[in-house]
C-alpha cells in the first residue's frame, strides 16, 4: 500500500502568490496607510510563511515598486475608461470626474502613486537581462495617464485659443493641478462647508464648478477670447 509522502517544507502553494501579496498589500494600505505596511504583516494576512514573499520580492523596496506599478496601472485604467467619448470637452470633464473618483475610492493607492511615498522608492538600474521591467511598466502607465490628458486637451483646443493664450501643456497642467488639489483637499478633510450642509454633496458641487470653469476657458473660440493686453 502506497504511503503519502510528507509535504516538503517550503512547498506551499497559493495559486498566484505574487498577485495575492499585491492585492492584500493594497487592502492593508487602504486600512492603515503606506507607512504601516510590512512584508511580515502581508504574509500573515495572506497565510504564508514570513519567508514566502521573498520568492517574488527581495525586500520591501521591490514590493513597493510593484505596488506603485500596479497603482499606476489601475489609475491609468480609470482614466482610459472615458477615452471612448468623442467630444473632447465632454471627455475632459468625465476624465476629471474619473480622476477624483479614483482618488476618493482608493485613497491609499492614490496617496502611494501621488504622494511622498513614491519618492522614497529606489528605482532599479535597468539591466539587459530584464531587471527593472516593473519600473518600465510603471513609468509607461504614468506617462500614459499624462498622454491621455494632453491628447484630450489638444483635441479640445483645436482651432481655439484658451484664456490667456495658455498652451496645451499649460491647460493640461492646470486641469491636473485642479483635480489633484480637489482630491487631496477632500481626502485630508480640508474642504470648507456649511455646518448644516452635506460635505460630500458640497464637494461634488464645487468639483463640478471647477470642471465647468476649465471647460469654459477652453471652449471659447478665437473670436471670443479677449486679445492679450499690451
Amino acid at each position: 500500500m502506497a504511503t503519502s509522502q510528507p509535504k516538503k517544507r517550503g512547498s506551499y502553494h497559493h495559486g498566484n502568490l505574487r498577485d495575492a501579496l499585491i492585492d492584500t498589500a493594497f487592502a492593508m494600505i487602504e486600512e492603515d496607510g503606506v507607512e504601516a505596511l510590512t512584508i511580515r504583516r502581508i504574509a500573515e494576512r495572506v497565510g504564508v510563511t514570513h519567508a514566502a514573499p521573498a520568492h517574488h520580492f527581495a525586500d520591501k523596496n521591490e514590493l513597493m515598486l510593484a505596488l506603485a506599478t500596479e497603482g499606476f496601472n489601475r489609475f491609468s485604467a480609470a482614466l482610459a475608461s472615458v477615452m471612448h467619448i468623442a467630444d473632447p470637452l465632454a471627455r475632459l470633464s468625465e476624465m476629471g470626474r474619473a480622476y477624483v473618483r479614483f482618488a476618493l475610492d482608493h485613497p491609499g493607492a492614490y496617496r502611494l502613486i501621488m504622494g511622498p511615498a513614491l519618492s522614497r522608492i529606489q528605482m532599479p538600474v535597468q539591466q539587459p537581462t530584464g531587471v527593472g521591467v516593473s519600473e518600465d511598466r510603471g513609468q509607461a502607465a504614468s506617462e500614459g495617464t499624462r498622454e491621455m490628458l494632453e491628447t484630450t486637451v489638444a483635441e479640445a483646443m483645436a482651432g481655439r485659443r484658451a484664456l490667456g493664450g495658455a498652451s496645451v501643456s499649460g491647460v493640461a497642467f492646470l486641469a491636473w493641478s485642479a483635480m489633484h488639489g480637489a482630491a487631496m483637499l477632500s481626502l485630508d478633510g480640508m474642504m470648507d462647508c456649511e455646518p448644516s450642509g452635506d460635505p460630500a454633496e458640497e464637494f461634488q458641487q464645487k468639483l463640478e464648478e471647477v470642471i465647468s470653469f476649465i471647460e469654459a476657458g477652453i471652449a471659447l473660440s478665437a473670436s471670443e477670447v479677449p486679445p492679450p493686453s499690451t
